[in-house]
């Protein structure tokens, strides 16, 4: 149960990661 718990977050953990990475992007091309 831990371990699933632990991979789960991890999962969230990398989706928050991968929308802030696009957003950036998105506002690098932007200025850019």
């Amino acid at each position: 149960m831990f371990i699933i718990n632990f991979v789960l977050n991890i999962i969230k953990y990398n989706k928050v990661n991968i929308i802030r990475i696009y957003f950036v992007k998105n506002d690098l091309s932007f200025y850019l």
